[in-house]
């Protein structure tokens, strides 16, 4: 009798603690309807030039928000929470920007924040072309009217403050300033690539435009990319004036490398001839003066594009074609629309321009095109912990699809909400995943075991995945907030999506709280664009020889050298002066890349070796 007698209070405990630890899992059912999201789709294009400035309306912005539109020649309708903004600085060609001018450009930014919009931004000189009738080989005729190198640095400079402040509702910014429509194409100054010009550019040119990014790139907040026109200029950017097209001798992106705040993860691409041609009219050409074959170039310049789009914004708008080209269909129709907007993660597209092309896709693939372009996200299931004692864990987990063409491209939160049924009391945890990491055409499993506070209010708490702008100014507004693509759950009054469970929160602390008596709390947890505590870090020389010296105040900061793929060189625990021999290191790129004791990154600079 004794063994019964002990073994039953053991089955009874161990019953009890299985009641406390039992999960559920909800599978959830999908939706095939087109909505609007933050960051993607296709864009509503708006432009106004500083001789007759055109300032955006608040009211049209939400209309094209919350009501679907026609665009211009389409046979289709959108909404859309994206807006292309192009500012031409036609009067400032000969002279700084004035003041006046400058608070235009901000009460634009105010009025997009206003409408609960973004912006994709783009600055030009001139977007008007001039003839010659009695030159067949100009169409478009020299001097086009953009300006020189040091107004546009002086032009970048004061625009600074201006990006920085208003980054919060930038998407992303278009290299633009150089050539007509800023394409950097039919320029003055920069190296004419047109068959009027020299049709190459020099060395010279290349120095030029890539110091032009540079300034563009430090004007810009780290948070943001910077989209250039051709995919060479990247290659040049990143590994000199002399890099080659081929991607084996200058690579994409790594992945170790994708937004980590370096120059080479925050330059993406705009293709303003999107299905065009074969060649998508130069977007895929080598401006070299000695090049291979154009066969050669386009398949090297394809494949750079593709793979580093996996980890950088794209987008731009089509462009028409000669009607005997198939390109511009669907890829069911024997073209290639929609496969090279997987191909490359397309994240928008111009809803304006042009609808000889897009016009092709009604009926055969623009509704996959409308729900695709740029991430597209649902979760297939959830397992959820059903109940927990305060000051013990309870854990979750989702599996996350997306089905979109691309991945976010900006930072956002993934957050648990945890609200009271009966009360609203509510309660916040982050899932410690980062959105941008759910790549295209693949399930992110993210699970986290959560701590409750020991003194949690007891009660039912359903659970909401959050998805909410990292920024401040735009967290609680639900117009920024991602929605998933399920048949229910969306709360469009706070921008929640609905788990579709319940977790029960007893009215029994436990004596030993769980160690991280934070990850749950009574308030969320937001960062804003400008608040990032970054050490101010001096490195020389740059270029490099035998040794590069890294100063600042870097006593808490892990310090790594790293080559263009990604592999790290040498990491060092920080203080006040690093010395580093490098004299047996290869010539070429490398970064420096600083973090913080929580393995979070803070900054990361480039340098050369001679």
């Amino acid at each position: 009798m004794t063994p019964r007698f002990i073994l039953l209070p053991l089955v009874f405990l161990l019953g009890l603690y299985t009641s406390y630890t039992q999960t559920s899992t909800v599978t959830y059912n999908t939706t095939q309807l087109d909505f609007v999201n933050p960051d993607r789709g296709f864009y509503y294009p708006t432009i106004t030039y500083a001789s007759n400035h055109s300032p955006l309306v608040a009211s049209n912005l939400m209309d094209k928000r919350t009501n679907y539109f026609t665009p211009w020649q389409a046979n289709y309708d959108v909404r859309t929470s994206l807006v292309f903004r192009y500012f031409v600085l036609d009067d400032f060609k000969n002279s700084p920007i004035s003041a006046a001018y400058l608070s235009l450009i901000e009460a634009d930014f105010n009025t997009a924040r206003s409408a609960g919009v973004k912006l994709i931004v783009r600055f030009s000189y001139i977007n008007s072309t001039t003839d010659d009738p009695n030159n067949a080989n100009c169409t478009i005729c020299p001097p086009y009217g953009d300006a020189d190198k040091a107004r546009v640095l002086e032009h970048i400079g004061q625009l600074k403050d201006l990006l920085h402040k208003h980054g919060d509702i930038i998407s992303t910014v278009q290299m633009g300033f150089i050539g007509i429509w800023g394409e950097q194409y039919y320029t003055d100054f920069f190296g004419d690539a047109s068959p009027v010009g020299n049709g190459y550019l020099t060395v010279s040119n290349w120095d030029d435009r890539i110091e032009v990014l540079d300034s563009l790139l430090r004007a810009v907040p780290k948070e943001r990319m910077v989209q250039v026109r051709y995919p060479q200029m990247k290659q040049k950017y990143v590994y000199g004036s002399g890099a080659a097209t081929d991607p084996a001798a200058s690579p994409p992106l790594a992945s170790t490398l994708a937004y980590d705040f370096s120059d080479a993860s925050r330059i993406g691409f705009h293709n303003d001839c999107f299905l065009a041609s074969p060649y998508d009219f130069g977007t895929f050409a080598n401006y070299d003066q000695n090049t291979a074959s154009q066969n050669a170039e386009l398949a090297f310049l394809r494949s750079y594009k593709g793979d580093d789009s996996k980890y950088t914004v794209v987008g731009g708008e089509t462009c028409f074609n000669d009607t005997s080209l198939p390109d511009r269909l669907c890829a069911s129709a024997g073209g290639r629309a929609d496969s090279d907007m997987d191909l490359f993660h397309y994240t928008y597209l111009n809803s304006d321009y042009n609808n000889e092309v897009n016009n092709n896709w009604v009926n055969i693939c623009m509704d996959d095109v409308k729900k695709f372009l740029g991430y597209r996200l649902y979760i297939n299931s959830g397992t959820y912990q059903d109940q927990v004692d305060p000051g013990e864990s309870f854990s979750v987990s989702m599996d996350i699809v997306n089905e979109g063409y691309a991945a976010m491209h900006n930072q956002r939160l993934a957050e648990l909400v945890l609200v009271e049924t009966s009360t609203g009391e509510k309660y916040y945890g982050d899932l410690q995943s980062d959105p941008r990491t759910w790549e295209p055409g693949m399930t992110t499993t993210v699970a986290y075991d959560f701590c409750t506070p020991s003194d949690m209010i007891s009660g039912q708490y359903a659970l909401y995945l959050n998805l909410a702008d990292p920024n401040a100014s735009l967290y609680d507004r639900p117009e920024y907030a991602v929605r998933l693509a399920h048949a229910n759950g969306w709360d469009a009054i706070t921008g929640y999506n609905d788990l579709q469970h319940t977790l029960t929160i007893t009215n029994n602390p436990v004596a030993s709280a769980c160690s991280e008596a934070l990850d749950i709390r009574e308030v969320p947890v937001i960062t804003h664009i400008l608040s990032t505590d970054t050490p101010e870090i001096i490195i020389y020389p740059n270029p490099i020889d035998n040794y590069v010296v890294i100063k600042g105040d870097l006593s808490f900061y892990t310090v790594e050298i790293i080559d263009a793929l990604g592999s790290v060189y040498q990491t060092l625990i920080g203080a006040n002066t690093i010395t580093i021999n490098t004299s047996a290191l290869p010539s070429g790129m490398y970064f420096v890349r600083v973090s913080n004791n929580n393995n979070a990154l803070i900054c990361v600079d480039k340098i050369i070796k001679n």
